[in-house]
């Protein structure tokens, strides 16, 4: 299993490419021969307890011993705030994030992050695929809208899904390809 370490490379791309042998994203061109796994990556994360709370705490407690009544108030507001915030802070302890990771021949890492699990298999199975297959593909994965649209724009012999660019060439590699 990859685990992320200083030679991971952590992306979020809101479209892949696969054009013939190729992986497109970003501004990155991988060749799927030099691809030596691919594999799915639990990134979850529980975020730790603010160090804040354990100030709040204290601070109401000790407001509500002191026998002046206006800082007695603050004391139950300071709780009451604590409270809502501990409330807030169990719903959103979890962080989940899932991605694709790329293990390249060289050794280095890439992992496409997303926070969908099962549309992170297709892309494994997809990828699987293609890797397995003499077939040339052309497919556009949306990572937004969790789509895989094959691509049969332009069929010349085996190139398949190739545009045609006539100009200048502006942006990132992957709206270009």
């Amino acid at each position: 299993m990859i685990t992320t370490s200083e030679k991971s490379n952590e992306i979020k791309t809101p479209t892949l490419k696969i054009r013939g042998k190729t992986l497109i994203f970003a501004n990155s061109v991988y060749q799927i021969s030099n691809i030596a796994s691919v594999s799915l990556v639990d990134l979850s994360a529980e975020k730790s307890m603010p160090k804040y709370f354990l100030w709040m705490l204290i601070g109401g407690i000790v407001l509500l011993f002191i026998p002046m009544n206006q800082l007695r108030v603050l004391g139950v507001i300071i709780l009451g705030v604590l409270i809502w915030q501990f409330i807030e802070y169990q719903k959103n302890k979890l962080t989940e994030r899932y991605g694709v990771g790329l293990e390249l021949s060289s050794g280095t890492t890439t992992v496409i992050i997303s926070k969908d699990w099962g549309f992170l298999k297709k892309i494994v199975l997809v990828i699987n695929e293609i890797m397995n297959s003499e077939e040339l593909k052309a497919l556009t994965i949306h990572m937004d809208q969790r789509t895989i649209n094959e691509d049969q724009s332009i069929n010349i012999n085996k190139m398949i899904g190739s545009n045609l660019n006539t100009g200048t060439v502006h942006g990132d590699i992957v709206n270009n390809v």
